[in-house]
């Protein structure tokens, strides 16, 4: 709790104020990566992904999205979900697709 609500509730104890790293970061979404010099010379060196749940259904029930993007090109490829579950098999025809074009 907010250390005033804390003051109110326990009045009898003091409360030291400085700030606690632990409370700051667990308030945090996400942490930071540091930044990196490697430098990637061709598409599809390193991809990032990330899974998403999207407030609303898309007209085809779907609730999640999967991301693959491409650190050197920047280049996003979205794919629609209706279930967590098929992740695996969104990466297996991402990775299929790269391999063949």
């Amino acid at each position: 709790p907010h250390s005033r609500a804390l003051k109110l509730m326990l009045p009898n104890i003091s409360f030291d104020n400085d700030v606690c790293e632990a409370c700051i970061l667990g308030k945090h979404c996400r942490i930071v990566f540091p930044n990196s010099s490697t430098v990637y010379e061709k598409c599809f060196d390193l991809i990032h992904s990330d899974v998403w749940t999207s407030p609303c259904l898309s007209r085809e029930n779907h609730k999640y999205f999967v991301t693959f993007i491409d650190e050197k090109s920047k280049y996003t490829w979205i794919t629609l979900l209706p279930s967590k579950d098929r992740v695996l098999e969104a990466f297996i025809n991402f990775q299929s697709y790269v391999t063949n074009h």
